[in-house]
């Protein structure tokens, strides 16, 4: 008697935790994306070649979330400390990042998983010189996003 009723007492709370977890990720939040670079001179983030052919201020960037273009521009100013922010609905789960930009030659995807009122930071660096490519970090977090 005992045993059957110890079994189906865990039965009904893994329902019950299973329902809580398909619950939390099937309606949309509201994410937050910021992009931006903690460079003080963005000609660190180009080519010494590539300098007398583009505008250092200005150039293009483009990122996908899950297959969707949800930010594109070809006039990025990034300023130190001063992040572009974009509210975006996602599912909470895991999404496919991806950052592309021409100018920058540069092509990177993450995988990050998301939950409600997660927010999402790019940050975009200059080469590396043991690697010689330019990078972009993908970080996610829960509390309230400052800048360093």
């Amino acid at each position: 008697m005992r045993i059957n009723r110890t079994k189906k007492l865990l039965l009904i709370a893994g329902s019950i935790l299973v329902l809580a977890i398909v619950a939390v990720h099937i309606p949309k939040y509201n994410t937050t994306l910021w992009i931006g670079s903690d460079v003080d001179d963005l000609s660190a983030l180009f080519d010494m070649d590539c300098l007398n052919n583009i505008d250092t201020t200005y150039f293009d960037l483009k990122v996908e979330i899950g297959g969707k273009i949800v930010y594109q521009t070809d006039t990025v100013d990034f300023n130190r400390y001063v992040y572009t922010r974009k509210d975006i609905p996602l599912r909470a789960g895991f999404h496919k990042i991806k950052i592309t930009s021409e100018s920058m030659n540069l092509d990177v995807e993450k995988i990050r998983y998301t939950l409600f009122d997660h927010y999402i930071v790019i940050e975009l660096f200059p080469p590396s010189p043991e690697k010689d490519s330019r990078r972009a970090r993908v970080m996610t977090g829960f509390m309230p996003f400052h800048f360093m």
